[in-house]
């Protein structure tokens, strides 16, 4: 029988390349969003609703899905596991999406055992405390991961960490974000990067390339219980990253020391200091052990930022610029 899957806040990036996956699969997809999404496919259901707690607990009464993930994500941990305590007696295998942002610096390359910045700060490894108590995105992550590790009853669980994840929706260069990089290349404006981070691995990766390691995980006995990195190790710095927009958009960047980086701009405080700023190599033999998939599977990040820009028609089918 088709398996049935239910992707919660799933009308954006991730849930839009997993969703493209489980319909290659001959599964049944129904997703919860707030985008005016209309599906052309007969085994795939939009389903245009804000999602509370009572909302699902009555659309789910009389309903069972093979997987359930939800994107949605709640700075206020305790929401996510309201939203958790419903889902998991309706499911036979919930995926938790958690984010490479919920980890620090402590391990390279990074596997489903590296530790979070809650761990290293209990352990007296983080000391920036401010950001412990007022983050709410990446202390809010290692919260709900610390929960299904050892605190919930159930065991068809799999906690997934996407990278910072490319589409259409999203092109990162360091600080820089969303449409930024086509911006500012059609007008012809200068980024400015702190070079601390040139050199530093990126933590970027193309949507369909993590569509498709979380589809690989889903109804799979080998990842429950376990955490996934979802990343293909494609060990390029944020010098690489940032030299493919020039490749393909013409974007100009000019490198900065710290100095003349704040002098200029100021700084992004916490996501360049505790991510960005970070060396995120990944070691992907986890996810490809659990999977079955090589790397020959996956798209470069070039090729998946080449079909992306493409979408919005930013590149001809040669892959020449149209501005």
């Amino acid at each position: 029988m088709k398996k049935k899957v239910l992707l919660i806040g799933g009308g954006g990036t991730i849930g839009t390349a997993v969703a493209e996956e489980l319909l290659k699969k001959d599964c049944y997809v129904d997703i919860m969003c707030l985008e005016n999404h209309v599906s052309d496919n007969e085994n795939l259901r939009y389903i245009k609703t804000p999602v509370t707690v009572e909302y699902l607990r009555g659309f789910l009464a009389d309903k069972y899905y093979d997987a359930v993930m939800n994107l949605i994500h709640y700075p206020d941990p305790e929401d996510y596991l309201a939203m958790h305590k419903v889902i998991a007696p309706k499911t036979g295998h919930e995926i938790v999406v958690s984010s490479i942002r919920a980890l620090g610096d402590a391990q390279h390359p990074i596997t489903s055992s590296a530790p979070t910045l809650i761990d290293l700060y209990e352990r007296g490894d983080f000391p920036d405390e401010e950001f412990i108590k007022r983050d709410t995105y990446s202390i809010s992550k290692g919260v709900i991961e610390r929960y299904f590790k050892f605190a919930t009853r159930y065991k068809n669980w799999t906690i997934v960490r996407p990278m910072i994840t490319t589409s259409d929706k999203r092109f990162d260069i360091v600080q820089y974000t969303f449409d930024e990089p086509v911006s500012w290349a059609r007008e012809n404006k200068t980024m400015y990067i702190p070079n601390i981070v040139r050199d530093n691995y990126a933590g970027v990766e193309w949507a369909g390339n993590s569509g498709k390691m979380i589809a690989n995980l889903m109804f799979n006995e080998k990842a429950m219980c376990k955490a996934f990195m979802l990343s293909t190790g494609h060990r390029l710095t944020w010098g690489d990253v940032a030299n493919i927009y020039t490749e393909l958009l013409g974007l100009k960047v000019e490198w900065l020391d710290p100095d003349e980086y704040k002098a200029k701009l100021g700084m992004y405080k916490w996501p360049l200091k505790y991510d960005r700023g970070y060396n995120r190599e990944v070691d992907p033999q986890e996810m490809l052990e659990a999977t079955g998939l090589k790397p020959e599977d996956f798209k470069t990040l070039k090729d998946g930022i080449i079909i992306e820009l493409k979408k919005l028609g930013v590149l001809d089918e040669n892959n020449k610029r149209t501005f």
